[in-house]
């Protein structure tokens, strides 16, 4: 990890106002209606706020490290000098940042995928980061093909960075409803693995449809009629897809057996080589 040379807590914050970041300013205005110059300003100084609060986690783990290192004292052996280092506690960071791209995604008010927010994207960021990549490329996944663990992590993660990205409450409030109701829902416990797809595959693409639409709050609750219809459509789905493998491994062995009945028969049909016409084993008898 690349070592801060300056103390983040004694960094002044830019003016993003000014003409010099008007080139920043315009990648978030770009298609979006409702933001203007000045909120696009607002939400780099967030994001700015953001990166500094992490360089403030980083500050103080390297000097706790620092610390940790000054006091290491020899001891001595029998055998040879060693140095007994104390383990550092673990860290006292709160909030877990996630990449700069899903915060911009987030502050435009367009659809940003939850994996993300997840320990496999957040692992991710860490290790661009640290690797000081410039434009690291993420090894996104769908939300529909995520599991319910890491949803539960992503949405209660997402909720803490909506005011950061300059939501508007009632949005906020929509999408905390939508997830109180999905989990509340019964086919999140289903025996049935179809319904507890469905209702995943549901959520999904139902959060995915507000973002591109006008985010009416419509669009953001369970409709019991389109949910069993996706049910249907994806127990069709995993059924056809799971006869197609098995035809698929009955054909692998079938063509097997067939390679084991032709060497079978082959083997039949082959000459048998007497001891009276193999002229190498005549010469052995005859030398015994």
């Amino acid at each position: 990890m690349l070592r801060l040379l300056e103390d983040p807590n004694n960094v002044v914050p830019p003016d993003f106002t000014s003409q010099g970041y008007h080139k920043e300013r315009e990648i978030l205005t770009i298609g979006v209606v409702a933001l203007d110059d000045a909120r696009a300003a607002q939400i780099l100084l967030n994001l700015w706020w953001v990166q500094n609060t992490k360089d403030k986690v980083r500050w103080r783990e390297q000097a706790e490290g620092d610390a940790q290192a000054a006091k290491i004292k020899p001891k001595a052996d029998k055998r040879t000098d060693v140095y007994k280092i104390q383990r550092m506690g673990p860290s006292k960071e709160l909030w877990i940042f996630p990449s700069p791209c899903a915060l911009i995604k987030l502050s435009r008010g367009g659809y940003c995928e939850m994996w993300y927010f997840t320990n496999e994207g957040l692992s991710e960021e860490k290790e661009a980061s640290l690797s000081g990549e410039s434009n690291p490329r993420f090894r996104v996944v769908h939300d529909e093909n995520l599991d319910w663990e890491q949803f539960n992590m992503a949405t209660s993660r997402m909720q803490r960075f909506f005011p950061l990205c300059d939501w508007q409450p009632h949005h906020i409030q929509m999408l905390e409803d939508f997830w109180d109701e999905v989990v509340a829902h019964p086919w999140r416990y289903s025996l049935d693995e179809y319904e507890r797809r469905a209702l995943f595959v549901y959520q999904a693409r139902a959060r995915k449809q507000w973002h591109l639409g006008p985010h009416n709050q419509d669009d953001l609750m369970i409709k019991e009629k389109h949910l069993k219809d996706l049910y249907y459509e994806i127990r069709r789905t995993l059924e056809d897809k799971r006869f197609a493998e098995a035809m698929q491994d009955l054909k692998r062995i079938e063509a097997e057996q067939d390679i084991v009945n032709d060497f079978q028969a082959t083997a039949h049909k082959r000459p048998r080589i007497s001891s009276s016409s193999n002229p190498h084993r005549q010469r052995y008898r005859r030398g015994n």
